[in-house]
């Protein structure tokens, strides 16, 4: 309730931003068309007069050494160390301000809408405690506090609803007060007594002029389309709230093409609106698009860069990339303020991206313009004051909605990763990645500063790769490593995380998921036990082996210590490494061994290791960085689970009853094409439906009829088996 006062918002807003979660990875889809700072909107930043005002009071009680932040509340936190300095240092004079000043908060606590705690101050009471305040304000006749007891005067006069007296007297006193924060405070509640006596647009003009950009929000909340828009141009075709407007605008074009396809039409505007959105469809959006046209050559603004650049998104956004190219040219040689006219050349860079092709040409253009936007992030980054990350936002967007796109439909597919891998190292999870070069892999696996965070599927750059073949990473490295005369991809790479170890450890592991052992081992043999021992999965490595059975034993390994952090372990060797001359050899034994017994145990431990390192294995961390339990076979990688089947059959027909019967159990452990599968009726009852011709139902099958013949021991795990009684039920049921 006191920021309310003293910022002299009107009321609260109604909802704050909210974010959509519509996909659980990066879509890179942030608002180009910025204007107006995105966190000036959010209610995280307040004007400077009341930064400024609260470090008056620091000041004063030299307080700067006892921390707190300078907000709207610090007098109110700090009030009884402010009042303690006045009477140290004697000062009578604010000594008497503040007891007034405190007599005026506690009024504030009276009249707070959300009290709890107390029973609000009784109408009559405040409203006799707010006269006999506005009284002494009044009476007051020094010079030394002159602006403060000014502004306890509009402050009374705001809280006894006296609108227009605080009018006149910021017209007849306020107003002719030297320039300080306190004067700025004042216009502040000038502002609120326009408001409150139906001249919006005033007010706003004032809110806006004191970057006060959420009460401005607030009081344009029915301004949000292009009736509004018209409304207020018509007022003044320079009317600061008009920044706030077009730009909320654009971006609402945005937000509605972007929830349309997710939310139900009855449900959108509401849905549009807990976002702090609204909605604005097409047929309104083109409309716009003519408006703002006519804005620039009726020539009676001071910013038609602003319009041109609004009309250039809008069409991009509508998807007529002509109009937009059209409207995007003209934006950037046009008039407006240096963020306009940024805004406009940013705007340009990415419409670009959907109406030219990637030739020499093109490319020189586009490394100019990021070159740019690094500096604009440069310059945003160095500024405490009004860093918000828009142009990361900018170039990311670029890149990744617009010229990966380009280049991936061109067939370089080389240079678009390129550009993935210098938006990944911008990101600064390069910095991770260098980290775990330097061998330090002792580090708290809890924080983002982690080197195995850039191992995992919502690392957007990680993810990527993944989805490469051996061959295809194997090229892409060597495209990273060379030089090119292409200005954009020089550009690129230079930004690119390029690490030989992080390749080969990469390229060597895609080699051992295809199955090409003698390649991956080419390179894991150039991969440090160190780096090895730096990745999560290390704790894996050191614990599980492929060489036993998954069907018969289980390898649990605990994640976290007894205090919840992650358990660590070192593994003394590659186990990867280890794996591929173990498969190498077994496969050679096999390719020479006869059909009988020892083909037979070979073909065994071929499927033991096979299954154990598919993605339903112990040992998934053989061919992959991260697991979950609805892992499933990549296209890009060998199905090792059918490997591991087809050498199971094999064992399967063994003349060795044992081998046969412990085969025909694995076969049925595995889980690819299951006997059953459990779905869902209208009324979430669980529906089961048996499927005879199903691998795994035939495995159930073969071995059901094998222990009639030849049952097993008591202490075979095969005579123990739960799902082995649940098939022979249902088997005899049909």
């Amino acid at each position: 309730m006191r920021r309310f006062l003293l910022i002299s918002l009107v009321l609260p807003l109604a909802a704050t931003v909210a974010k959509a979660c519509v996909s659980e990875g990066p879509t890179y889809n942030h608002y180009m068309y910025s204007i107006v700072e995105r966190n000036n909107l959010d209610g995280t930043r307040t004007p400077g007069y009341v930064t400024d005002i609260a470090a008056f009071w620091q000041s004063y009680a030299d307080l700067s050494a006892s921390g707190g932040e300078l907000t709207s509340t610090y007098y109110s936190d700090h009030a009884a160390d402010i009042a303690k300095a006045a009477r140290r240092k004697g000062d009578k004079a604010m000594t008497a301000y503040l007891g007034l000043l405190d007599r005026y908060l506690r009024v504030v606590e009276g009249t707070a809408v959300n009290r709890w705690d107390y029973r609000p101050m009784p109408k009559a009471q405040r409203e006799s405690s707010l006269g006999r305040l506005l009284a002494s304000a009044k009476a007051y006749r020094g010079t030394a506090l002159r602006q403060q007891y000014a502004l306890l005067t509009m402050r009374a006069y705001m809280l006894l609803g006296n609108y227009r007296a605080n009018i006149a007297y910021w017209k007849s006193t306020a107003s002719r007060l030297a320039a300080s924060p306190w004067r700025e405070a004042m216009r502040g509640i000038y502002a609120n007594a326009l408001l409150h006596t139906g001249d919006k647009l005033g007010a706003c003009d004032v809110y806006a002029a004191q970057e006060d950009w959420l009460s401005m929000k607030w009081a344009m909340r029915h301004y949000r389309n292009l009736a509004g828009i018209k409304t207020v141009y018509a007022h003044n075709p320079d009317a600061p709230s008009l920044a706030y407007l077009v730009q909320d605008f654009v971006n609402n074009v945005q937000e509605t093409i972007d929830q349309t396809p997710l939310t139900a039409p009855s449900e959108l505007r509401e849905w549009l609106r807990l976002i702090d959105s609204q909605a604005i469809f097409s047929d309104e959006a083109r409309s716009f698009v003519a408006f703002a046209s006519q804005v620039v050559a009726d020539g009676k603004c001071a910013s038609p860069a602003m319009w041109e650049s609004a009309a250039a998104m809008v069409c991009y956004l509508l998807g007529d990339y002509t109009a937009a190219g059209q409207h995007a040219d003209a934006a950037v040689g046009l008039g407006g303020s240096q963020r306009v006219r940024d805004n406009a050349r940013a705007i340009r860079l990415l419409v670009s991206t959907a109406i030219h092709e990637p030739d020499g040409k093109y490319s020189a253009f586009v490394t100019r313009e990021l070159q740019w936007i690094d500096g604009k992030i440069a310059e945003e980054s160095a500024s405490s004051r009004y860093y918000c990350g828009h142009y990361v936002d900018v170039k990311e967007r670029v890149v990744h909605r617009g010229l990966i796109p380009m280049l991936t439909r061109a067939g370089n597919r080389s240079l678009a990763l390129t550009l993935h891998a210098m938006c990944d190292a911008n990101s600064g999870d390069d910095a991770l990645r260098r980290a775990k070069d330097s061998g330090e892999h002792d580090f708290d696996w809890w924080t983002n500063g982690n080197p195995n965070n850039v191992y995992s599927p919502m690392d957007d750059y990680c993810a990527a790769l993944d989805t490469l073949t051996a061959t295809q990473l194997r090229d892409y490295y060597g495209y990273l490593s060379s030089e090119s005369s292409d200005p954009l991809a020089t550009y690129a790479r230079h930004q690119a995380y390029r690490d030989s170890t992080y390749f080969s450890d990469r390229i060597g592991t895609k080699y051992l998921a295809e199955g090409r052992f003698a390649e991956a081992l080419e390179w894991l043999d150039k991969v440090p036990l160190r780096f090895v021992q730096g990745q999560r999965i290390s704790l894996y490595m050191a614990h599980r082996s492929y060489e036993v059975p998954r069907w018969l034993v289980r390898q649990p390994v605990s994640d976290t210590t007894d205090d919840g952090m992650p358990r660590k372990a070192v593994p003394r060797s590659n186990a990867k490494a280890d794996f591929c001359r173990y498969m190498n050899a077994l496969l050679a034994q096999y390719g020479v061994a006869r059909p009988g017994d020892t083909q037979d145990s070979i073909a065994y431990k071929l499927a033991t290791a096979y299954f154990q390192a598919s993605c339903y294995g112990d040992c998934w961390y053989l061919t992959r960085y991260y697991h979950s339990v609805g892992d499933t076979v990549l296209a890009c990688e060998k199905d090792f689970a059918a490997e591991a089947v087809r050498y199971l059959e094999v064992c399967g027909r063994s003349q060795n009853i044992d081998m046969r019967r412990t085969a025909l159990y694995a076969l049925a452990y595995i889980p690819t094409d299951p006997w059953r599968v459990d779905s869902y009726d209208a009324d979430y009852n669980v529906v089961t439906t048996v499927r005879p011709g199903a691998r795994q139902y035939k495995a159930y099958a073969a071995l059901t009829d094998l222990l009639l013949r030849y049952p097993a021991g008591a202490d075979d795990p095969v005579s123990r088996c739960d799902v082995l009684r649940q098939f022979a039920a249902a088997r005899h049921s049909d």
